[in-house]
């Protein structure tokens, strides 16, 4: 079977927690998936460390899961990288980071 890749994009903050339930449903029905989560816009403040869903993010982090999230979108909420989790990979602009995964055969998914 094909390994699943799937890209979760979350740009709201009320849609953290559906997304991290989705996420979560996608890593235990798959086989062997490979999961990309991107933040921006205001969405990014959900990877400070004081975020309600942040340990979900850590656990989910340590089952594979790759969270990014947007340089732009940090700067423009004013967001210190210092302040965010250390297992989050800050790209220059995610709207890229969304097109160059899709063009590399992921899916996309926007909960």
């Amino acid at each position: 079977m094909k390994k699943l890749k799937a890209l979760f994009h979350v740009d709201e903050m009320e849609k953290w927690k559906l997304t991290l339930k989705n996420v979560n449903n996608f890593l235990n029905g798959a086989e062997d998936p490979n999961i990309l989560v991107v933040a921006n816009a205001v969405a990014v403040k959900g990877y400070l460390l004081d975020y309600e869903l942040f340990e979900t993010m850590e656990e989910l982090n340590k089952k594979g899961v790759v969270f990014s999230a947007c340089n732009n979108a940090l700067t423009g909420n004013n967001v210190d990288p210092e302040d965010i989790g250390e297992f989050v990979k800050i790209v220059p602009a995610g709207v890229i980071e969304i097109a160059e995964k899709q063009m590399g055969g992921y899916a996309y998914i926007r909960p």
